[in-house]
């Protein structure tokens, strides 16, 4: 029997963009990397093909690439500097790492001759077009059937702003540790994700894409506004009715990762995205490390902002053995916390 069509819907909260694809992909929940070891990292392919442009700040091209699988790819020179690149991929490994369902990470490496073959394949900036920089590239898997990608459908684009609750989204369960990881990271971009349904279904499966303003941008530290990356959050969130959504996930957070775990998957970011800077990804890898005991104090200060993100009004912070958060300056909206 033939798997059932699945459609995709790629939204950035609160606002809705782009189209519905339509294809025979298999079950995306648990993506894979390309390697061996899916849990190991991302492994290195080459741009073969280019598409078309993608909508959005870093001015991502969609390419075909080696393993005849579609990469939504972002180049060194992008508009939004090269550490996105390296915020993309770090993301990605931790949060498949926690087990949130993710977008396949790979570094793609992109031919010159490729880029000089297509005019579109450039920056566009006031100042005009300057082209791509070939190179080691982040690039994050389409998760639909390649064999397919011609047969895409344009129709109606779901406005999820309209929906009233979370009921239409199959996996609301993993959004709570979305937020988890939101806030370990100090993602400041709203929630980003695809959401994908299969033919004659009501209920879509939500992947995490777009990691590349954690940690803060390219700035690299984390001055922890409890308002940022929201957007996704306020609208699912009338399922959280307990603190206890977030424990199974702040309980991996706190019992699968150390100093040892982080390293590893730092040590997967290509050097020329941080400019060789040994020093300062190891000082983010280590401020990392020490973030995990803040999270719960993170969400509770973002609780007490935002109090209608949740649906209950009692909700109650738990008491855990953990030292007091020092979060210096925190301000929202005129008030310090």
């Amino acid at each position: 029997m033939p798997k059932p069509a699945r459609v995709c819907h790629q939204a950035i909260f609160p606002a809705i963009e782009n189209t519905i694809a339509v294809s025979t992909a298999p079950d995306t929940a648990g993506v894979r990397c390309r390697s061996a070891n899916p849990a190991a990292g991302p492994g290195r392919i080459i741009a073969v093909d280019y598409v078309r442009r993608m909508p959005g700040g870093s001015q991502s091209q969609l390419l075909r690439c080696s393993d005849g699988e579609y990469y939504v790819v972002k180049f060194q020179n992008n508009p939004q500097g090269k550490r996105i690149l390296a915020n993309d991929l770090l993301g990605s490994i931790l949060a498949r790492k926690m087990g949130l369902p993710v977008g396949d990470p790979a570094v793609v490496e992109v031919p010159e001759s490729l880029i000089n073959r297509y005019e579109d394949m450039c920056v566009q900036c006031s100042r005009g077009r300057t082209p791509l920089h070939p190179g080691l590239c982040f690039g994050s898997r389409l998760p639909m059937d390649s064999r397919h990608l011609e047969k895409v459908d344009v129709t109606q684009v779901l406005d999820v702003r309209a929906r009233a609750d979370s009921s239409w989204i199959e996996n609301v369960l993993d959004v709570p540790g979305m937020l988890v990881f939101d806030k370990w990271t100090y993602n400041t971009d709203d929630r980003q994700a695809i959401f994908i349904r299969d033919e004659g279904s009501t209920t879509y499966r939500a992947v995490m894409i777009d990691q590349g303003h954690c940690f803060n941008g390219v700035h690299w530290n984390f001055p922890d506004y409890p308002i940022w990356c929201l957007g996704l959050y306020e609208l699912v969130y009338s399922s959280v009715r307990r603190f206890g959504n977030f424990e199974p996930w702040i309980e991996r957070l706190e019992t699968e990762f150390d100093i040892a775990v982080l390293e590893e998957a730092g040590n997967r970011i290509p050097p020329e995205w941080y400019d060789g800077y040994r020093e300062l990804l190891l000082g983010l890898l280590e401020r990392l490390d020490r973030r995990r005991a803040d999270v719960v104090d993170l969400l509770w200060y973002t609780w007490k902002t935002i109090r209608r993100s949740f649906s209950d009004s009692s909700l109650v912070m738990p008491l855990r053995p953990r030292p007091p958060i020092s979060v210096p300056g925190l301000w929202f909206a005129g008030k310090r916390f």
